[in-house]
């Protein structure tokens, strides 16, 4: 991967996300946006987990999720949030996190970085 000068990847390019505030920067790879506290939250899910840097942000462009996204499946599962996490995973989650379903299935929807973890804890024994 070569580096421009700044030491950024040449496909990650930063730029002015249209109103949002001036010190918020988003970073566009791929022809995706996405705000730098995802990008934080990931890379240090990455590093808790031993994953490959790449795999969780190019899952979220998989996956097209965003934060408060509750996408029904025909099995009558959801999947939720930026990392679109199905409702399957919410008991497992809620054992590992000791926190109540209701909690979870809550923060999968609404905290960022909470779904990013949960998608690093899920990818974990698969990669």
């Amino acid at each position: 991967m070569r580096h421009r000068r700044g030491g950024l990847p040449r496909d990650v390019r930063l730029e002015r996300t249209p109103g949002q505030v001036d010190t918020t920067i988003s970073i566009r790879e791929n022809s995706a946006r996405m705000a730098i506290p995802f990008i934080a939250c990931m890379a240090l899910t990455a590093s808790v987990y031993h994953l490959p840097p790449r795999v969780l942000p190019s899952l979220q462009a998989v996956e097209g999720g965003r934060v408060g996204l509750v996408h029904l499946n025909k099995d009558r599962s959801e999947d939720m949030g930026i990392m679109q996490i199905n409702t399957l995973w919410i008991e497992p989650l809620a054992r590992r996190a000791e926190l109540s379903k209701d909690v979870v299935r809550q923060r999968l929807r609404n905290y960022t970085c909470f779904n990013i973890a949960a998608a690093g804890l899920i990818m974990r024994p698969y990669l």
